[in-house]
């Protein structure tokens, strides 16, 4: 018979309750506790053994799920120990008799490649050039050879060699790579059932006065049935080769300008001592626009609302300084919506570290030029929107 007050026995099962919760509450801290430490044990494991999750629901469940995947397919091997002793040994620090430290300096990769190869073509039946980007300092502090080797389909023995001769049109644009052309010419013709060219790329010493690094690249290859096609559209040309004095390229977003007094043709007289000759860039904005041509730009000519010039050039050199130009709107053939983005009240503007200056050339002779497709093509063209 329990003689306890009323107010007692109310305390001790209140007691007993919270007792008996904390009990579970310990069991549930406990679990997590050790799901937290498996976590963190799991975070410090080797990077070059990892298990999913799925891995994970598998294992709690208590099923087996095969064998356990690792980064090793990701990731590539180490060398071995006696990969890296066979490596090449590191430079130290050298003390001269002078007591002047020699610093060694340890390089690692390359910065900049030997050559890289764009496109390649016979020019006739001897005769090929292959083009491609090259280290410029390589070049400027360097000096890099080629070397041209023909080896023909039907025989690999009977391969031909000569020097390659590299032509650098680039005049100070370039800053990492420069336009490398490699015109290869051999003393006989090359051909007959098809071949591959391939050019040697030798640095000389260039890029590390240590090495002399070569690359042989295939530049080309020829089937027979290329080589019959070639031939044909080369009866073709002796009519018409010698008809032009120069050549001209350009892209559809250049737009060549003479200034006044100046004409193509006494340009192209007063360069005739030349073989090639680059033509002064007027790089424009392909986003800015004038404020008062907000209402009217849809109906305006490309070159007759883009009118800020980037200022911002590199110090370059031109036989053709004011004589003759060229201004480039680069990025608006591919754009097929309103190029004016930004409109401008000023006739100087600084855009994303860009400096611009207004350069109405272009636009002010406009009219001229549309004057002149009207007469050439007529109306045609007139409510295509610009």
């Amino acid at each position: 018979m329990n003689n306890l007050p009323e107010k007692d026995r109310d305390r001790k099962m209140l007691v007993g309750i919270v007792w008996n919760c904390a009990a579970e509450a310990k069991l549930l801290l406990t679990a997590l506790l050790f799901l937290c430490s498996l976590a963190t044990v799991f975070l410090f494991l080797s990077s070059r053994f990892s298990v999913f999750p799925s891995d994970l629901r598998h294992y709690l469940a208590g099923t087996p799920t095969g064998n356990i995947t690792t980064s090793s397919s990701v990731l590539p091997d180490l060398p071995s120990v006696v990969q890296l002793l066979q490596q090449q040994q590191k430079q130290e620090d050298q003390l001269l008799e002078n007591g002047i430290i020699k610093r060694a300096f340890n390089s690692y990769g390359s910065v900049a490649y030997n050559f890289v190869l764009m496109s390649a073509y016979r020019g006739g039946a001897n005769t090929f050039a292959a083009v491609g980007l090259s280290s410029k300092p390589l070049h400027v502090f360097g000096k890099p050879s080629y070397q041209c080797q023909w080896i023909p389909h039907e025989d690999t023995d009977s391969t031909v060699t000569t020097a390659g001769q590299k032509i650098l049109p680039d005049w100070g644009f370039g800053r990492v790579y420069t336009i490398v052309i490699v015109n290869c010419t051999f003393p006989t013709p090359t051909g007959g059932k098809g071949g591959k060219l391939l050019i040697h790329a030798t640095t000389n010493g260039g890029g590390d006065t240590s090495f002399n690094i070569t690359d042989s690249i295939v530049v080309l290859k020829e089937t027979p049935e290329e080589i019959a096609s070639f031939t044909l559209q080369c009866n073709s040309q002796p009519k018409y080769r010698f008809a032009a004095k120069w050549m001209l390229f350009f892209d559809l977003d250049e737009f060549i300008f003479m200034p006044k007094k100046s004409t193509i043709q006494s340009v192209f007289d007063s360069l005739s001592d030349f073989t090639q000759f680059n033509i002064e860039q007027m790089p424009m904005s392909n986003k800015l626009c004038l404020s008062q041509d907000a209402r009217s730009a849809f109906r305006k000519w490309g070159f007759e609302k883009l009118v800020y010039e980037d200022v911002k050039r590199g110090k370059t050199t031109y036989k053709t300084e004011g004589c003759i130009t060229y201004f480039h709107y680069h990025g608006t053939i591919a754009e097929r919506r309103e190029p004016c983005r930004q409109l401008v009240n000023s006739t100087q503007v600084t855009v994303d570290g860009i400096p611009y200056v207004l350069d109405t050339t272009m636009r002010d002779i406009a009219g001229i030029v549309k004057r002149f497709e009207l007469k050439m093509i007529g109306s045609r063209l007139q409510k295509t929107r610009q």
